[in-house]
């Protein structure tokens, strides 16, 4: 199994996470926001490029009043929340938005990061397990179960993820790199993952015939 220079990626990543500034506000699994000025998500879209998370937020509760049954909305402001580390408010939003739209995977990511933010570790690996089943060959799931299980001690489980998020997609590490939601600590846990596999795969590899 090849890693495609694996430390070298993992300084490239920490030097990308050190400046973004994380401006996207929808997965690439939801539909683009219409540019259409007076709807809320664009608003709020807007407040983001700014780095206005404090506009952002109110716009999104306001129209939350209007459209309290509108997924997209509380998946946003679950975002928003996640940015401003309140990790109670954000996984209350991303549970809301689950409950009105149970098939997407990315509101059970999001859940997932604001409870293992908590150290809530076995709701987090729960709500990444979700959303794996959603999108069983999705690297960014596979990898995301991974760092659950790997904080539970399930070591053999997380280096099996691991290596199948490898597997389905070699460049899975670019959007690892730019998501926010990665902190240097959980990139050096799947660092430390791939290194145990490879060591893994070198004593099997000198102990066969």
């Amino acid at each position: 199994m090849h890693y495609h220079n694996f430390r070298t990626f993992s300084l490239a990543a920490i030097g990308l996470l050190t400046t973004f500034i994380g401006t996207q506000t929808v997965s690439a699994d939801t539909p683009d926001i219409k540019p259409d000025t007076a709807t809320a998500p664009y608003k709020a879209h807007s407040f983001y490029a700014r780095g206005d998370l404090n506009g952002a937020m109110a716009v999104l509760q306001d129209a939350i009043r209007e459209q309290p049954r509108d997924p997209q909305l509380h998946f946003m402001l679950g975002n928003t929340y996640f940015r401003m580390q309140q990790w109670d408010e954000s996984a209350a939003e991303y549970r809301t938005a689950a409950l009105l739209r149970p098939r997407h995977p990315d509101t059970y990511l999001g859940l997932g990061f604001s409870h293992y933010q908590a150290a809530r570790l076995i709701r987090a690996t729960y709500a990444w397990e979700t959303a794996l089943r959603q999108t069983p060959e999705d690297a960014f799931m596979l990898l995301s179960y991974a760092l659950g299980l790997n904080s539970q001690g399930k070591t053999s489980q997380a280096h099996e993820h691991v290596a199948r998020a490898i597997e389905v997609d070699p460049d899975w590490h670019r959007r690892l790199s730019i998501d926010i939601r990665w902190t240097l600590e959980m990139i050096g846990e799947i660092c430390a993952l791939v290194e145990q596999i490879e060591s893994i795969e070198q004593e099997v590899t000198e102990g066969s015939c």
